[in-house]
């Protein structure tokens, strides 16, 4: 429950500085997407472990939460990458 709290109040935020020009959209989308996760993941987990077994269903919340940390992860690294500097071209034109 620790991780819930963090994040329900963190995703708005973050939602916001990575969408600046269309939070509203990207609001939405968090939104969708969170209210879908739920009976998906429930649906899955509850198939996973009736068919092969209570570890399975764990792999697969474990793979998801990876892949969803990663994309996270990925997109952040991007957006703090600093520009490259101007090519030596640039510097001669001016």
């Amino acid at each position: 429950m620790f991780a819930w709290s963090f994040l329900s109040v963190a995703s708005p935020g973050l939602t916001g500085q990575l969408k600046p020009d269309a939070e509203g959209d990207a609001q939405g989308l968090l939104n969708a997407s969170s209210g879908l996760a739920g009976p998906v993941g429930s649906v899955t987990g509850g198939l996973a472990a009736s068919r092969w077994g209570y570890p399975a269903a764990l792999a697969i919340g474990a793979a998801a939460t990876t892949a969803g940390l990663t994309i996270f992860a990925a997109t952040l690294l991007r957006r703090s990458a600093p520009a490259a500097p101007p090519g030596p071209a640039a510097a001669q034109r001016t």
